[in-house]
């Protein structure tokens, strides 16, 4: 039995503290403090530390080592000693075992309320003594594989395409750039200039003046969902049967009705199709989706692209189909249900990343122009709340003969669909279709990458450039590097002139 400690005693009343731990935007001195037991933090040891790993050669009958390049820090260790008790045996093992659980995760962030600056850490170890009583003391040991001690973060803006910028850490920082595109632009740079140095990200490139600056997408049929005027009750759907209804509501297409179960069971549900306004050859489809399956049952949202005869060129969705697990797998095909068709399944990198799914299926088709056979290409990606397209899957392509999945598409067809006796299904919605007609290039052309609203990120950090969420790495020209901001000032230069309106945004950094 534990011997307990009464709360009242001297040296055991504590109600607050300056130092307090936050792990993973967690406050475990909060979180883990109540009338029946608390948690304090009472010391920090690490933050100040430092250690040189130092590179050495020993040259046989010289005296001591050679170093040979310059030093670099190694990993640091922060430990934090704490008190954690409790009024019963049984409360106290629950607050160990919350603890635990508030510390789970790798390369979390890690800070402490007495000072302004917060470090990335993973917990190594929680070590108590014996547990002979309800209070006790204990250690938590923090591995920080990035020893970087970084402050809070502040936001500069470029000012007539240039920003003079006083960096007040002691450490290089890794910034990220929030770009406003105000005009129509081909390529954009960002330079560093370092006396007689440069540095630079440049993504695209300038235009000579010989070439035609060409739109490479044009945006042929837009449905925000709103309505469903304009749309027509579809005829089949693959493997099933078209029944119910489909209507609108806040401005997203769902189903209203599934219909009444038919035998032999199929996948069944309402469907309709519009016609695009023009045939297509080469097009982009982009629809926005969402399923909440989890805990709600299965189900499937289907977006076909037909032919003048009604015939699937081409098809993208997302389901759940399975009786007792919740995970959705997204989907693509070509051709009709038959010996031509051909489908490709696909997950999330984990298997249930796209749980409770509200994303993009997106469906690129065009002729590749120095080979010639047909290219076409899915995508899905969750879109999060700002954005950021996550849990990206988009590496398959298929490439085939001309003549075969390449016939021109005239319509657009929606369906959701669920397993006719099913007493629960998934919630469904599409928010946005959109149709792009992709336009060859001309003999002398270049084509715009971004146009006026469009917002870039770049994240030095994880070495990555999005456009509207989407990610455009491969785009950044080969020589281009994602350059850090020297401590002290920093000279910044955008091109081209009057074309972005940019934020910088970083962490001064300490060693």
């Amino acid at each position: 039995m534990y011997e307990f400690v009464d709360f009242s005693e001297v040296g055991t009343r504590r109600t607050s503290s300056s130092i307090q731990t936050i792990f993973n935007t967690m406050n475990l001195d909060e979180l883990l403090t109540d009338q029946s037991g608390r948690f304090i933090t009472l010391t920090v040891e690490g933050r100040s530390n430092m250690t040189n790993r130092i590179n050495t050669v020993e040259i046989p009958g010289r005296d001591g080592l050679l170093e040979v390049e310059d030093n670099t820090l190694s990993e640091r260790e922060i430990t934090v000693k704490y008190q954690i008790s409790d009024e019963t045996n049984e409360g106290f093992r629950d607050r160990c075992n919350r603890l635990n659980a508030l510390l789970e995760g790798s390369g979390k962030r890690l800070e402490f309320l007495d000072e302004e600056a917060h470090f990335y850490g993973t917990l190594s170890s929680n070590k108590l003594p014996d547990e002979s009583s309800n209070i006790l003391i204990g250690s938590l040991t923090f591995l920080c594989s990035d020893p970087t001690k970084y402050g809070p973060e502040k936001e500069a803006t470029f000012s007539h395409d240039a920003l003079i910028l006083n960096n007040s850490g002691t450490s290089s920082s890794q910034p990220r750039f929030e770009i406003d595109v105000l005009q129509d632009i081909t390529h954009f740079d960002l330079v560093k200039s370092l006396d007689q140095d440069l540095q630079f990200i440049r993504v695209g490139r300038p235009p000579l003046e010989s070439e035609t600056e060409y739109e490479r997408e044009t945006l042929i049929m837009h449905d925000n969902c709103s309505t469903t005027n304009g749309w027509t009750e579809a005829g089949e759907v693959d493997n099933g049967y078209v029944e119910g209804e489909i209507i609108s509501e806040g401005g997203r297409f769902q189903p209203e009705t599934v219909g009444e179960a038919i035998q032999p069971y199929e996948w069944q549900g309402p469907s309709i199709k519009r016609s695009i306004g023009k045939p297509l050859d080469s097009y982009k489809a982009d629809f926005e989706v969402e399923i909440q399956n989890v805990d709600k049952g299965t189900g499937m949202i289907e977006a076909y692209l037909l032919d003048a005869d009604n015939n699937t060129v081409a098809k993208v969705g997302i389901e759940d189909i399975w009786r007792t697990v919740n995970k959705n797998q997204a989907k693509f095909q070509l051709g009709n249900v038959g010996e031509d068709r051909f489908q490709h399944y696909v997950e999330a990198e984990h298997p249930w990343g796209w749980n409770n799914f509200k994303g993009l299926l997106r469906i690129w088709s065009h002729d590749h122009y120095e080979s010639g056979k047909r290219r076409i290409r899915p995508y899905f990606a969750l879109i999060e709340p700002d954005g950021t397209h996550n849990w990206v899957s988009s590496e398959f392509i298929y490439i085939g003969p001309q003549g075969l999945h390449d016939n021109p598409i005239t319509q657009v067809q929606i369906a959701f669909r669920v397993w006719a006796p099913t007493n629960q299904k998934a919630d469904m919605f599409i928010d946005d279709i959109k149709v792009y007609e992709i336009n060859p290039p001309p003999n002398e052309g270049i084509e715009y990458i971004a146009h006026a609203g469009d917002k870039i990120l770049i994240d030095t950090a994880r070495e990555d450039i999005l456009l509207n969420g989407e990610s455009i790495r491969k785009e950044r020209s080969f020589w281009s590097e994602y350059f850090e901001l020297d401590p002290g000032l920093n000279e910044l230069y955008q091109y081209p002139q009057n074309a972005l309106e940019t934020k910088v945004i970083y962490s001064p950094s300490y060693k």
